[in-house]
């Protein structure tokens, strides 16, 4: 079972479309180059394509200097498993600063079957409310 961490827009309605599930922990697509990069643009995580930008500037900087300093590399190689472990934090602080609110965390064997959980439970909540 996975667990995903569910976002809401504030003004807009709980439908299956609106809600944005982050996965928690390690992101594999986050260390793959350049897939990184589609993944974060496509997401809209802009702070994580900022640093994979950066990332890529001084890579081909470095690779035009002809002065290739093992270290530099060394540390370049070194915080791939970072980018893993970072850029779903980078995805959720990208969402708030969208206006994003957390409104659960939920758990499924894919997204899908944690979404319908999710609203499930949203569900069950209001009709619970209503009814009392």
């Amino acid at each position: 079972m996975k667990i995903y961490t569910v976002y809401l827009r504030p003004e807009g309605e709980k439908t299956l479309q609106s809600a944005v599930l982050v996965p928690e922990g390690f992101s594999w697509l986050a260390i793959i180059f350049p897939l990184n990069m589609v993944a974060a643009a496509a997401s809209r995580n802009w702070a994580f394509l900022m640093i994979l930008l950066l990332y890529l500037v001084t890579a081909v900087a470095q690779f035009h200097s002809h002065d290739v300093n093992s270290i530099i590399v060394a540390i370049k190689l070194g915080l791939f498993p970072f980018l893993g472990v970072w850029a779903n934090d980078l995805l959720r602080f990208t969402l708030q600063q969208r206006g994003y609110h957390m409104a659960g965390i939920v758990s499924g064997r894919n997204e899908s079957e944690a979404q319908l959980r999710f609203f499930e439970e949203v569900t069950a909540q209001s009709y619970t409310h209503f009814h009392a």
